[in-house]
């Protein structure tokens, strides 16, 4: 009797696995895996998540890549293989506008998704007001000294400062009256007037403005002219 012999053969399949380092995707997922023939092609594409780049893939196993820093990865699968997609964030521009009334520090260059303090600091004659521009990136946008967390785009803001009023108080010491001074806004010129009293039996011959006398925040001093 004859006997006839099959010999059956099958290909090999090995694993592949993709994962993600840093914020992105493999194929959709964060760890991508899928069972693959002998000599098939296996295809992965790399998505960075917002404000990060695709940097490079790195691998241990058999694989060969044309160009490690494309984000669509083909290889021929001879074996099993586990790669990674390697993400970075992205670097941002933070811009601060000038104001007359002020200063603002804390621009510059920075990777997205961290804190930026910035800082105004106003002119004499002003206080701070608020931020304007890409003001939801602000932790508060009424205070002076406040965090600017880094989004996946440039960011621009304004300070803003409003002009402080100044109260001149005037006072007469000896015979005589003085005039002017109240609540003015900083930077405007204010007219005093001092009036010698007139003759009485203490000065048969009247009174004269010998001397002004002035104190204020900065300091104090005495001049004799008559301003």
């Amino acid at each position: 009797r004859n006997l006839q012999l099959a010999a059956n053969f099958a290909l090999k399949t090995y694993s592949t696995t993709a994962t993600a380092s840093g914020a992105g995707e493999v194929n959709g997922t964060q760890t991508f895996t899928r069972a693959h023939s002998h000599f098939d092609q296996a295809l992965l594409h790399a998505t960075p998540s917002a404000g990060w780049n695709f940097d490079q893939w790195a691998w241990e196993g058999p694989v060969n890549l044309a160009d490690t820093t494309q984000p669509t990865a083909t290889f021929d699968v001879t074996g099993g293989s586990n790669l990674t997609a390697n993400f970075s964030r992205k670097s941002y521009q933070l811009a601060l506008g000038n104001a007359t009334e002020g200063d603002a520090n804390g621009s510059g260059i920075f990777l997205f998704d961290t804190n930026v303090t910035v800082v105004a600091t106003p002119h004499d004659g002003y206080v701070f007001s608020h931020w304007s521009g890409d003001v939801t990136t602000l932790s508060d946008t009424a205070a002076s000294v406040t965090t600017v967390r880094i989004p996946d785009h440039n960011v621009s803001l304004t300070p803003n400062f409003d002009p402080v009023g100044f109260k001149a108080t005037t006072i007469a010491s000896g015979k005589g009256t003085v005039s002017g001074g109240g609540s003015s806004p900083f930077g405007t010129s204010v007219t005093v007037v001092a009036t010698p009293g007139s003759t009485d039996a203490e000065s048969p011959a009247g009174y004269y403005l010998e001397k002004w006398n002035w104190v204020s925040a900065k300091g104090s001093g005495t001049t004799s002219e008559n301003p």
